[in-house]
């Protein structure tokens, strides 16, 4: 059997869209986990190439980027500057990831004491258990922050978020406060 785990912080105007999306699941068999935030949806090929690659003995992964609606110009450098840092590293996105119940077990799972960057930390410690990759097929994700906020806003938010909001909620008040309407 598989089990899908989507974390949702204020996100019920979305969540109806991805859980349609995860009913092709159906076919799956096993002990899987499939992790994906609320504004993303997975495609069944996306959901079939993690499956195969679980199946092939990879411990866990992630997927490329894709991202929904338009973006602005500039957020492009940004996005193609995070796809490259990802894939060169090997880390799975936090709107997507996969994993083995027994590795995710075996290497604590998420770091509960983490705001920002725990897909990251749990990336790091499933490649340490075993193999993870990054399948071709790309997770397709909402772009409505990038479409929200300012290149400066978002600019505080990394600042505060990886310097300082790893393990303290009130610097991400920004990322995951009320939200203004998508523009």
């Amino acid at each position: 059997m598989i089990s899908f785990i989507i974390p949702a912080h204020d996100e019920e105007r979305l969540l109806g869209a991805t859980l349609a999306a995860l009913k092709t699941a159906a076919a799956a068999r096993g002990e899987r986990l499939i992790f994906v935030d609320a504004d993303s949806l997975v495609s069944p090929a996306l959901l079939g190439a993690a499956l195969r690659a679980l199946d092939e003995g990879a411990v866990g992964g992630g997927a490329r980027l894709a991202w929904e609606g338009h973006i602005p110009p500039w957020s492009r450098p940004m996005v193609w500057l995070t796809d490259w840092v990802m894939r060169t590293a090997n880390l799975g996105a936090g709107c997507f990831m996969f994993a083995t119940r027994t590795a995710f077990e075996a290497v604590g799972g998420f770091d509960e004491n983490l705001y920002v960057t725990e897909e990251i930390t749990l990336s790091i410690a499933l490649k340490r258990h075993g193999r993870f990759v990054l399948v071709r097929e790309p997770i397709v994700t909402s772009g409505r922050k990038l479409r929200t906020y300012s290149p400066l806003e978002l600019a505080r938010v990394l600042r505060g978020g990886l310097i300082a909001g790893r393990r303290n909620p009130e610097y991400l008040n920004l990322w995951y406060g009320k939200r203004r309407n998508e523009k």
